[in-house]
């Protein structure tokens, strides 16, 4: 008989599970959101300029020579916004299902969002300084610095952040919901390291010191909530 808490296999459910049905059922749902909110929130940041909103102190010491893109970094905050709104979405699709315990994951969600706001303030205070770190990096590597650079870097760094602040919660509350074992398998591990290099992949700078910037938090912040979970 199968387990209640659904440890999962495939990317990280069994089928049948909370997740597999959910998604399922809720798919014509996910993809209209994640459409609409795209589109909607690209056009509201076309006729932002976001590279006039870097803070001056950072964006003094490196030149350029590559060409403004302002609707590149639309396009960026209109698809991750969409991701964001269809991953709510998803969620209390999944919270509806009768075998999940929702009341016991709501403090850590809540506490999920504190942390996410925690470490994204934490990464636009200290920007000029990480911009500092790592612009000699990036240019070693041959990256073109300028301000459609450090806007990609202030507009995504803070949600990478963010995200590696809120993920040891987040895992929490999907174990004590009942939709991951406390034990996690390879490809569970492999489907969020999948999404962590996606997300770096897509949303850093075309360099590889800003993608260890972005993606390293995130496994970090994974393998110690991995830990904390197995060998607590």
């Amino acid at each position: 008989m199968r387990s209640d808490h659904y440890a999962g296999d495939g990317v990280g459910v069994a089928a049948g599970s909370p997740v597999t049905v959910a998604f399922r059922r809720a798919f014509p749902s996910l993809v209209a959101t994640l459409l609409v909110v795209s589109a909607l929130v690209t056009a509201v940041a076309l006729p932002i300029r976001f590279t006039d909103l870097v803070p001056v102190a950072a964006s003094s010491p490196v030149p350029s020579s590559r060409p403004l893109t302002e609707f590149r970094l639309a396009v960026e905050a209109g698809v991750l916004a969409g991701f964001l709104a269809t991953g709510v979405v998803f969620g209390r699709a999944v919270a509806r299902d009768a075998r999940v315990s929702a009341s016991r994951a709501r403090r850590h969600v809540a506490l999920s969002a504190v942390l996410f706001l925690a470490g994204a303030l934490g990464a636009a205070v200290t920007f000029p300084a990480v911009v500092e770190l790592v612009a000699p990096f990036a240019a070693g590597a041959g990256s073109s610095l300028g301000p459609y650079w450090l806007a990609e870097l202030w507009l995504f760094f803070p949600v990478a952040l963010g995200a590696a602040a809120a993920t040891p919660a987040l895992l929490a509350a999907a174990t004590r919901a009942g939709l991951v074992d406390r034990f996690t398998t390879t490809r569970q591990r492999g489907s969020v390291a999948f999404v962590f290099v996606a997300f770096a992949a897509c949303f850093s700078p075309t360099d590889g010191a800003t993608f260890v910037l972005f993606a390293a938090p995130l496994f970090a912040a994974f393998a110690a909530a991995v830990a904390w979970q197995e060998f607590r």
